[in-house]
């Protein structure tokens, strides 16, 4: 396909031809320059958000300042660290109950069989 273009009073013509590989680059052209441009714009757009107005920020895209990363994470190690105190607490607990445990076994063990255990255990 060819295009003719009769510039102004000088009567200039001008032939423009059109190929299908001319029409693909010329595609390809504008869809990389539109995608540059958008990822642009979200990139700068955003750090200029992020600096304006945090909030919006982040209910946008769940960004967050380095000040409440900090704020977070030292939630997160405080329950940390009472979860590692229950744990403790609960070891000690199993502790003891083991001990009870062994208590209540000696006294419902009869002797005759306490007797058989300790001549088995020996040999």
């Amino acid at each position: 396909m060819q295009l003719i273009w009769i510039g102004g009073s000088t009567a200039q013509v001008k032939k423009i031809s059109i190929t299908g590989k001319g029409l693909i680059k010329l595609t390809v052209i504008i869809c990389a320059f539109l995608f540059l441009t958008g990822f642009g714009i979200h990139f700068l757009g955003y750090r200029i958000a992020f600096h304006f107005s945090p909030e919006l920020t982040r209910a946008m895209g769940g960004a967050i300042s380095i000040q409440q990363k900090e704020v977070i994470e030292t939630g997160y190690k405080e329950n940390v660290q009472k979860l590692e105190a229950n744990i403790a607490q609960a070891n000690q607990k199993i502790e003891e109950l083991t001990v009870i445990k062994d208590q209540f076994a000696d006294i419902a063990t009869p002797a005759s069989v306490k007797s058989k255990t300790n001549e088995l255990t020996a040999k």
